[in-house]
């Protein structure tokens, strides 16, 4: 039982990692808040790992590491077509 609470915490962890970046994406209007995906992130894999939830811990750590991905594949993208 307490697992599943556990699982559903770091579920909506990793929910908020992704709703932080929509203004980014979807409305190209940077903001400092994607930089919250890397707090959501951490909390969720603590959360997953405590409930042993080896997907959860997977797609946590993405969401962590989502801004430096996200920056580096646009970074590269730019360099190609400018």
């Amino acid at each position: 039982m307490i697992n599943h609470k556990y699982m559903n915490i770091s579920a909506v962890f990793f929910v908020l990692g992704i709703v932080v970046w929509l203004p980014n994406l979807i409305l190209d209007f940077g903001t400092p808040l994607t930089l919250l995906s890397m707090v959501f992130g951490a909390i969720g894999v603590i959360f997953a790992g405590m409930a042993r939830n080896w997907l959860l811990v997977v797609a946590n750590v993405f969401v962590m590491f989502s801004f430096f991905l996200v920056m580096g594949f646009g970074y590269y993208y730019f360099s190609l077509t400018g």
